[in-house]
């Protein structure tokens, strides 16, 4: 995260230190910590799968693909309708039918993968950032404008930007560009996915913004 980092224990416990000030410990509290701080886990939810730390938020899913966040909201990167903080962990608002197979968290959004590979992003829109050709900031999660004949296998948030892999290996990037951190040879912006100009014969297998 910016400046927090959390772990899951092999148990599913997850615990979280460093900056608390939006909540983002997930210990019911706003004091930063020197140590692992155990997050006050969801009623109901008796382990996470994975978690992932954003700017000023965490993000986590649970083994049955719910998404809880907590930490700052302002721009809906909770995922729970609201744009309130939380120092404990709140349920983002599902799509109808769906559960995540992965999370990845930016500065202020946060986006999922569906487990038919379909993607989901909240919070800051800003730039296209959530790739649902808007940018406008969303306060649950928003489908993510798929490309013809696309499913992904990985998703990765950077600060202002997001990118996936396809389940053949081609990457997408959608946001902010400009550095040129799409990858297609350009640094115009945009708002849905845009085809990263891939090395000839190549495919690529992880990906990390």
């Amino acid at each position: 995260g910016y400046y927090h980092t959390c772990a899951i224990t092999t148990t599913g416990q997850a615990y979280c230190w460093g900056q608390g000030g939006s909540g983002q410990l997930g210990n019911n509290s706003t004091i930063n910590s020197r140590i692992p701080v155990a997050v006050q886990m969801p009623a109901g939810v008796a382990r996470f799968q994975s978690i992932v730390a954003g700017g000023l938020h965490t993000c986590a899913l649970t083994t049955t693909g719910q998404a809880y966040c907590w930490g700052q909201g302002g721009d809906g990167q909770l995922g729970n309708n609201s744009t309130i903080n939380s120092r404990t962990p709140v349920a983002v608002q599902m799509p109808a039918g769906v559960s995540f197979q992965s999370i990845t968290a930016g500065y202020a959004h946060t986006c999922a993968l569906t487990t038919t590979g379909q993607a989901y992003c909240w919070g800051q829109g800003g730039d296209g950032r959530l790739g649902n050709n808007s940018t406008t900031s969303s306060r649950i999660p928003a489908a993510v404008q798929m490309p013809a004949d696309v499913s992904f296998q990985s998703i990765a948030a950077g600060y202002y930007h997001t990118c996936a892999l396809t389940t053949t290996g081609q990457a997408y990037c959608w946001g902010v560009n400009s550095y040129g951190q799409l990858g297609n040879n350009s640094t115009t912006g945009s708002r849905i996915p845009v085809a990263v100009q891939m090395p000839a014969g190549v495919s690529f297998r992880s990906i990390a913004a």
